[in-house]
């Protein structure tokens, strides 16, 4: 296999045990008996606590690893792209174990790897992949403003992990959120043009799927320098509903209430501090600055998967 051939190659897996319900703790024989069978140089090393991820891969990073690998799901990829952007001397990868699993379609590969996604993760395939960056945050997939991010919100007060869980409770959560959900007034910055706005939801995306597979920007590149953004105005509930049937259709781009936009950096501002959602993560503030790192992370993908890349090479 191609990675067999590079002896210089140094691997780590930073395994979240906790992502999936505990799927990811479980993972760890099939792991390491896929890293065994290519003897290739790799440690694998657990997450403790959230925030942890983020240390080891920084330092991991930093001892000269060439190869870093999440296991877990978009939250744990999340952390450890932190310190990763702008490396072009690290390749990353991520082996899905989470519930959500959003970002892993961006690479091509499926919710969990067979013998064919081992061999193909394996034999090395790179693109360079663009990353967003949200007040000082990198986000992979996406990020919500609104209903999206309300609704992750109620459930972290409730107790719950905010992205996590059994993904119909969540879907159910979202639906809730559709019918009380309250809109707040807005300012949008959006190619240097300021905007008065009460918005249902903004959702940007990197990638196209959200939580529960929704595909909020079904027409995202993730290696074409912009972000792809679905606005969704102050709506009416049968109106939301609709929306959301069309969002489960994958037709939201021809909701005639849509507006679907491609920028590299826009600005969002709120009277009163509100929740955000990056790759399944909570962050609260008044004001979002969103922008674009074009080519941030050198990724490993699949070629020939449903992936979310043009055809340039890295």
């Amino acid at each position: 296999m191609a990675m067999d051939r590079d002896r210089s190659a140094k691997w780590v897996f930073i395994v979240n045990p906790a992502a999936g319900n505990g799927f990811a703790g479980r993972y760890m024989p099939e792991l390491k008996d896929e890293i065994a069978k290519r003897r290739i140089d790799a440690k694998v090393v657990l997450t403790k606590a959230r925030g942890h991820a983020t240390e080891l891969s920084l330092e991991y990073a930093r001892s000269g690893c060439s190869h870093i690998v999440g296991v877990g799901g978009d939250g744990t990829f999340a952390e450890i792209a932190q310190p990763l952007v702008h490396r072009r001397d690290i390749v990353f990868g991520a082996v899905p174990a989470g519930t959500g699993n959003g970002f892993i379609h961006v690479l091509g590969f499926p919710n969990r790897f067979t013998r064919r996604e081992w061999d193909t993760f394996f034999a090395g395939h790179v693109m360079e992949m663009d990353v967003g960056r949200c007040n000082g945050v990198y986000f992979l997939n996406g990020m919500g403003v609104g209903f999206y991010a309300q609704a992750a919100a109620d459930n972290r007060r409730g107790g719950r992990d905010a992205g996590g869980g059994n993904p119909l409770k969540h879907q159910w959560r979202i639906v809730k959120a559709i019918f009380f959900c309250r809109e707040r007034d807005m300012t949008l910055t959006l190619d240097e043009r300021k905007e008065q706005k009460r918005a249902f939801l903004h959702a940007i995306g990197n990638g196209r799927r959200f939580a529960g597979g929704m595909q909020l920007t079904p027409k995202a590149i993730a290696n074409d320098g912009l972000l792809d953004v679905c606005m969704i105005p102050r709506l009416s509930v049968p109106a939301r509903l609709k929306a959301f049937s069309d969002v489960k259709a994958l037709k939201i781009v021809e909701n005639p209430n849509v507006r679907y936009v491609r920028t590299a950096n826009m600005t969002l501002e709120f009277a009163e501090e509100v929740p955000a959602l990056l790759d399944g993560e909570l962050q609260f503030s008044r004001r979002f600055e969103v922008t674009l790192v074009p080519g941030g992370l050198r990724m490993l993908y699949d070629p020939a998967g449903e992936h979310c890349f043009t055809a340039k090479k890295p």
